[in-house]
């Protein structure tokens, strides 16, 4: 499974000019973060979900993309729109994606 990931936004536009990305493969994750991810996408229940939603104004918004074999699947959210069953699925690709950025 290979998943795309991008926070844009935020108050004040914290993200507008460089925004938070992460590109990874499950397969390439350490073991722990991988069962995390499979985990939290389970209870999600995010590749049943269907796609885009009006953005809000000052909250972050996410772009998550999942190719899963043949199944391509893009939903975007934004803080407000974000199912509870989602979040915690957005806060660990965000945390992810943070750690990336600081070790660059």
């Amino acid at each position: 499974m290979h998943i795309k990931f991008q926070v844009s936004g935020g108050f004040g536009g914290l993200f507008a000019a460089l925004p938070l990305t992460l590109a990874i493969d499950d397969a390439e994750l350490p073991q722990p973060d991988r069962d995390k991810l499979l985990t939290l996408l389970g209870e999600a229940k995010i590749l049943e979900q269907g796609g885009a939603s009006e953005a809000a104004r000052d909250t972050y918004q996410y772009r998550l993309e999942i190719e899963d074999g043949a199944a391509n699947r893009v939903h975007t959210f934004d803080d407000v729109s974000a199912p509870a069953t989602v979040r915690p699925l957005l806060q660990f690709l965000q945390q992810l994606a943070l750690q990336r950025r600081a070790s660059n």
